[in-house]
């Protein structure tokens, strides 16, 4: 994946560079068993950017296969014409009622600079619902950037000490990096 300046990034300029076609190359995939789907079927709200959507549509697809549709998406990236990644998966989950809700944000696609925390703030009030219904909120993207002002978009909607409590409960989860 690019850069914002338009580089290739530490892996991908690796790959793509660094690597000969054909070469072997040793890697590992590990688990990460503090971001399994609940165990159940309450209310998931699933908030990302970039790479994080592979681990959000994960936990989708679990919960989807184990019949919980009570899923909602946020979703940014930069431009929905480059961007727009499993697309027809995702639509074709919120037609089929697999995916409750779905909020894409293409930060580039707007004079103004748009991002999944703006869209979080647009809808406090079904948050707030989700949440007073004991909806689990999963965070997977960028550290810098999205991460911290998705944190401060939730503080700011149900309160910060609310917010603790829910990681305390581990309906809180964040996979950022």
């Amino acid at each position: 994946m690019a850069r914002v300046d338009g580089q290739p990034g530490l892996g991908s300029g690796w790959l793509t560079a660094g690597a000969a076609i054909g070469d072997c190359i040793d890697l590992r995939v590990r688990r990460n068993p503090g971001f399994h789907p609940p165990a159940d079927d309450i209310p998931l709200l699933l908030i990302g950017n970039g790479t994080g959507l592979a681990g959000l549509r994960a936990v989708l697809k679990s919960r989807i296969a184990e019949g919980w549709h009570r899923n909602w998406l946020l979703f940014g990236e930069r431009t929905a014409a480059h961007d727009g990644f499993h697309a027809d998966e995702l639509e074709t989950w919120l037609r089929e009622g697999q995916l409750q809700r779905m909020d894409r944000v293409f930060s580039r696609d707007q004079p103004a600079r748009r991002y999944v925390q703006h869209a979080l703030t647009d809808a406090a009030d079904e948050v707030r619902l989700w949440i007073a219904d004991g909806a689990a909120v999963y965070v997977c993207g960028s550290l810098e950037g999205m991460a911290p002002a998705v944190d401060d978009a939730l503080a700011s909607i149900i309160g910060r000490d609310a917010l603790d409590a829910m990681a305390a409960e581990g309906r809180y989860r964040r996979d950022v990096y």
